[in-house]
Parts: structure tokens; C-alpha cells; sequence
């Protein structure tokens, strides 16, 4: 009988500790989790990093893979993958107050550069018709209707879940590309378009997913 082989359990744990700390140094740690915890996945990396200096086991080969090439293909994946990937397999569900996040800039008034998010949430607390001519900078993915849509986090990627704001105006591109829209907040009734006035093509943010 073939003896199964194993890992020390020191290599898997080191393993998992390196990917941590190298999610947060490369600057990939947004795409996967919201600012406020990239600090955690530090800390997470460091303790894992004295579990693996005192870890005496050894694990099968199968499992260690089974923990292991998830997080290898995480580093591996580009931001343009993983925004799209959340903007067409999550559900819509509603997406209230999240934790780390700051005054609603729509409701302030104080810049134009807001996200779908500001908008949404916005549009929720105090009705379409008040905040129709605030002027606005979003970027987004253009989705059908058309309209411009992107996926929020509510802790991390997993939870992932697509907002969007219908847009009318200036002629958008086709489904699936990445614009940057300069416009005013326009109602429909009592729900919230973006009238656009200008719509630039723009690559796959950093951060695709808010």
C-alpha cells in the first residue's frame, strides 16, 4: 500500500501567512476585502507566521491544496476578473449603512466625485426629487438599459452585491466597459438617473469592487 503522502504543517501555515502579508504589501488586499480590514489581514499574517514556527503536524498533500490554491489564484487574478466576476454573479439585495464608511457626499453636497454606493443610499434616505441637479463624477460598469452598475462589498468580495443607477443622455458604450460619466443627478419620479453630459472609456479601476 502506497503510504500517503504529507505536508508539514509548518510549510501550509507559512504558506497561508506569506499570502497574507503579500496581499497587503502588493495592494491587493482591496479587491477582496474593504480598507478597514486590510490591517486585520496583517495582523492575521503575522500570528500565522508563529503558528507555522511552532507547528509540529503534518497534513495530508490533497488537503493543503485544497487550502492552498484558492489563495494562489486570488494573488494570481487581475482587478478586470474580479469586477466582473461580482457584477455578474452576485444578487441584488438591498445594502444599507457599512461599517468604516464615512458621510454620504451626495447628501453633503461637498464634491462631485461620488460612487453608485453615495448615490443609492442617498436616493433611499431622502427621495430622487431632493437631490435632482446635484452635479456628479462616477465611474462604473456599463450595464443593459442602460444603466451604470458596479459590485459593493458589505464586508468582503464574497458578499459582493451589484448596485446601479440608471443613465440617460450622452450615448454609452457597449455592456461590460469600465466609464468614467460627468453629469447631473436628474429624477424619475422619485427615483435617481444620471444625466449624463460627458462619457469617457477608462481601463478597470484598482478597486473595482467598492
Amino acid at each position: 500500500m502506497t503510504a500517503t503522502r504529507r505536508w508539514p504543517a509548518a510549510v501550509l501555515v507559512g504558506a497561508l501567512a506569506a499570502a497574507f502579508v503579500a496581499g497587503v504589501l502588493s495592494g491587493r488586499a482591496p479587491l477582496f476585502v474593504r480598507p478597514w480590514f486590510t490591517p486585520v489581514m496583517a495582523t492575521t499574517g503575522v500570528v500565522l507566521v508563529g503558528v507555522a514556527l511552532r507547528a509540529g503536524q503534518r497534513v495530508r498533500a490533497e488537503i493543503a491544496a485544497l487550502v492552498l490554491v484558492p489563495v494562489v489564484v486570488a494573488l494570481a487574478l487581475p482587478a478586470a476578473v474580479v469586477g466582473r466576476a461580482a457584477s455578474t454573479t452576485a444578487s441584488a439585495s438591498d445594502i444599507g449603512a457599512r461599517l468604516g464608511d464615512g458621510d454620504n457626499p451626495v447628501l453633503a453636497g461637498r464634491r462631485p466625485d461620488v460612487t453608485l454606493l453615495d448615490i443609492v443610499l442617498a436616493e433611499r434616505k431622502v427621495g430622487g426629487v431632493y437631490l435632482a441637479g446635484r452635479p456628479v463624477v462616477v465611474e462604473a460598469m456599463v450595464g443593459s438599459g442602460p444603466v451604470l452598475t458596479r459590485s459593493v462589498m458589505v464586508c468582503c468580495a464574497a458578499d459582493a452585491r451589484p448596485v446601479s443607477v440608471p443613465v440617460r443622455g450622452a450615448a454609452v458604450p457597449a455592456v461590460s466597459t469600465w466609464v468614467r460619466v460627468r453629469g447631473r443627478l436628474a429624477a424619475e419620479g422619485n427615483r435617481l438617473v444620471v444625466q449624463a453630459d460627458r462619457v469617457e472609456r477608462i481601463g478597470t479601476p484598482s478597486r473595482p469592487l467598492l
